[in-house]
């Protein structure tokens, strides 16, 4: 391999060690407005949820493909019994606050309550209509999951446990950046690069005149 092949070898690999340490991972930050409306329950097994506080505080940096998972909420029934009408779906919503995407995201899905063979098992679950995924901005995209949630007695004591139990249970969001945003077009060359380019070609144009000179001698 002679000189100018091992200076542009160089040159290149410099290239792309300066890419990937301008290369930052996306950061995401909660915002304190998340909820979930339970507000349809009511007409079936009636639901409460309350989110975590430290749901606001939170704050995390992804790479596209990965994932970060916390405590969302709990949900939970104070109904102490299971009838008829608490056995039909109903609808819940939740509502994730992001303040960095500013983005406020919907996540659907259902609760309903079960009972089991002579009533000796009771409670509920809910099920999420998830991923959702976000689109946020100059090709930046990630993705929420809610983790399915189910509570579950026995012993005849309905569907929120028994009387010293609340009958909640968590739930998970997990976020996945699946794309980061695009930068805006630089219209010049970045600093490192035109510096590492005139480098490489000044060193060509030096390799080259020592040849001639040594030709000419």
């Amino acid at each position: 391999m002679n000189r100018s092949i091992r200076i542009l070898c160089f040159i290149f690999s410099m290239l792309l060690t300066c890419g990937s340490a301008l290369a930052t991972p996306y950061t995401f930050e909660m915002g304190d407005s998340s909820s979930i409306d339970v507000s349809k329950t009511t007409q079936g097994l009636s639901m409460w949820a309350e989110i975590y506080q430290s749901v606001s505080s939170q704050a995390f940096l992804l790479d596209p493909g990965e994932s970060f998972s916390f405590k969302f909420a709990h949900m939970g029934t104070h109904e102490s019994w299971i009838n008829e009408d608490d056995l039909k779906a109903m609808e819940v919503t939740a509502y994730m606050d992001f303040d960095l995407p500013d983005i406020t995201q919907d996540i659907s899905g259902e609760s309903t309550g079960f009972s089991g063979k002579f009533e000796f098992n009771q409670g509920w679950q809910v099920i999420w209509d998830d991923p959702v995924y976000v689109d946020f901005g100059n090709g930046g995209r990630f993705s929420i999951e809610l983790s399915d949630a189910t509570f579950s007695s026995s012993m005849w004591t309905g569907p929120h446990g028994p009387c010293w139990s609340e009958g909640d249970a968590d739930i998970f969001a997990t976020v996945t950046l699946e794309t980061t945003p695009s930068p805006a077009p630089a219209p010049v060359p970045e600093p490192t690069t035109a510096v590492l380019l005139g480098l490489g070609v000044g060193l060509l144009g030096i390799t080259r005149l020592k040849r001639k000179k040594a030709s000419d001698s």
